[in-house]
């Protein structure tokens, strides 16, 4: 009788052999050509061998996580430089035209409660391909011996930004992450994570098997050909680019000839606009078109003085709406490129990796930005609500269920990391984005969620008047400032009051109270000095307190 059960049972069990060079999935396209700056699995070099020897242990491919899905889909993530939280017409400008990225929103997630990791260029996007906070990083950068960490400071003067603003930490990025299972990946655009005096770290350091127009700089020296960094040096791998040529425009036909090449393939892409980024420069007919639409704008040039800063009060700058002009069109036809390709399966992410930029100490210089984040406080390098919400949508083509679905789940540019992978039907790896979380969820059944128990926090060095740190909990928000002698705190209730009108700090003593300690938990557990004792290899990511990880994978959500 047991025999026959036995029998019975493996009639039902499928026994699959996998093939060894399924977990090795490092081939490139033998199409691409070799001119595009692509490095084969054995040319690759580290400039830290240590660090290599560590990733090569850990690139072995764990099982993968069951997805309801047939196929892996593709990922195209845009992201744009300086682009405000008020910029789109979807998230509310009237004066702006986005038509494609506003229909990119109908057709996927647009959450109307994203934050940017920091609301500088460079810490921000360390946070998007780390998952990990920044100030883990000691991004941006300050001297970590007035901090306390003294073993830190000399690893930091001896070897941190050898090669780029990554230092040598144990962990896995988002383009190694694709790249070690399998995935085709490509890097377009702005990448600002290299090393200014040695010109080092491009993302081919960082998992990327093509690097196109990217450099160690945040920005270039016009967006028109030919797009020099420091006023000598061309971007580099932007070949065949002609007078006339705008730099939005050639990145766009670069992603779409990279998506072409790698359709055969399962492929992660990033395009990453330099736009809208100053020098403000735009298409002339572009321009003439906006400078009519201001023509109907009735109070232009509006500013008004905050915190020791004037900042831009109206949405009415012609270059800079040419700009967003021209980043639509970008998102259009790249959209339209995959569609047309017949890629289904393919997922795009738009984000910014800061708020627009607004302010400044001189009133006659805010005439020349480009963004007003009203009606929210602020804009880059503030931690008030303008400078570091940010715009996400998230289409996914594979969920139906999601389509024209606005997500009030609060979110922070650490969890794009670990949601990619989520939603690619990857496993998590949460000792690597140890403090990113997926948000597929919040796609889904938890988008009505406006409050999560999850504390975000943000730690910069102000240059100016800005704030030191901030903190924000369920629904309230706290923000540092430095002082004198004592540090000066504010506090908001964002669900009662978005646009930060009215400081709490003194009639809820008892929450300020606790967001005070845990904003200084948390700064306390950002290093452990002593992981850096007599090695700059730092193994091991303290867990921030009531943050620690889960180690197990989430699942993928429902479409409802």
């Amino acid at each position: 009788m047991a025999a026959i059960i036995l029998l019975m049972a493996l009639q039902y069990i499928r026994i699959s052999i996998v093939p060894l060079s399924f977990f090795f999935l490092n081939s490139i396209p033998s199409s691409i050509k070799a001119n595009e700056n692509i490095l084969q699995p054995n040319d690759k070099k580290t400039h830290h061998p240590k660090l290599q020897k560590i990733k090569e242990r850990r690139s072995v491919h764990k099982p993968r996580k069951l997805n309801k899905y047939s196929e892996k889909p593709n990922i195209v993530l845009i992201i744009i430089d300086d682009l405000g939280i008020s910029d789109l017409g979807c998230y509310g400008s009237n004066f702006h035209d986005t038509p494609n990225i506003d229909s990119l929103a109908d057709k996927g997630v647009q959450f109307v409660n994203a934050y940017a990791a920091h609301p500088r260029c460079v810490p921000s996007r360390v946070g998007i391909f780390s998952g990990v906070y920044p100030a883990r990083f000691r991004s941006p950068k300050y001297s970590m011996r007035k901090a306390g960490f003294v073993n830190a400071q000399k690893c930091y003067e001896d070897s941190f930004l050898a090669n780029s603003e990554f230092p040598i930490y144990n962990f896995t990025s988002l383009g190694e992450a694709f790249q070690q299972e399998g995935y085709h990946t490509g890097y377009v655009g702005k990448w600002h994570l290299g090393n200014p005096n040695t010109r080092t770290g491009s993302p081919l350091d960082h998992g990327f098997d093509v690097s196109i127009g990217a450099s160690h700089t945040g920005s270039v020296d016009s967006h028109f050909y030919p797009f020099t960094i420091d006023e000598t040096q061309p971007l580099p791998n932007l070949n065949g680019t002609l007078k006339g040529d705008y730099l939005t425009e050639t990145l766009t036909e670069k992603t779409i000839s990279l998506i072409k090449r790698f359709r055969q393939k399962d492929f992660f892409i990033v395009l990453s606009h330099y736009a809208v980024h100053t020098p403000l420069e735009a298409k002339t007919e572009l321009i003439d078109i906006y400078t009519q639409k201001r023509q109907n704008v009735k109070d232009v040039d509006k500013t008004t003085f905050d915190r020791g800063e004037y900042y831009r009060a109206s949405q009415d700058n012609a270059i800079y709406a040419s700009m967003i002009r021209s980043i639509d069109i970008s998102v259009g036809k790249i959209y339209n490129s995959i569609k047309n390709l017949g890629l289904k399966d393919t997922i795009i992410v738009f984000t910014s990796d800061n708020g627009g930029n607004s302010s400044d100490e001189k009133k006659e210089r805010v005439k020349m930005k480009g963004a007003s984040n009203l009606p929210y406080r602020h804009g880059k390098r503030w931690l008030y609500e303008g400078g570091i919400r940010v715009p996400l949508i998230i289409y996914d083509p594979r969920r139906r269920g999601t389509i024209g679905k606005k997500s009030e789940y609060p979110t922070v540019g650490i969890d794009i990391y670990p949601t990619l992978l989520d939603l690619a039907g990857l496993s998590l790896r949460p000792k690597d984005h140890t403090d990113g979380k997926s948000i597929a969820p919040a796609m889904g059944k938890l988008a009505r969620t406006r409050t999560i128990d999850k504390p975000f926090f943000w730690f910069t060095q102000p240059i100016g008047p800005e704030p030191l740190g901030c903190i924000i909990k369920q629904n309230w928000k706290l923000i540092e400032y430095e002082g004198a002698g004592n540090n000066v705190f504010e506090l908001y209730n964002l669900v009662e009051d978005p646009y930060e009108k009215s400081d709490r700090s003194h009639h809820n003593i008892e929450i300020r109270k606790k967001l005070i300690h845990k904003l200084r938990e948390w700064k306390r557990a950002l290093i452990n000095d002593n992981d850096f004792f007599g090695s700059c290899i730092y193994n091991k990511i303290t867990p921030l307190p009531s943050l620690s990880p889960s180690k197990k994978p989430s699942s993928i959500p429902s479409d409802h």
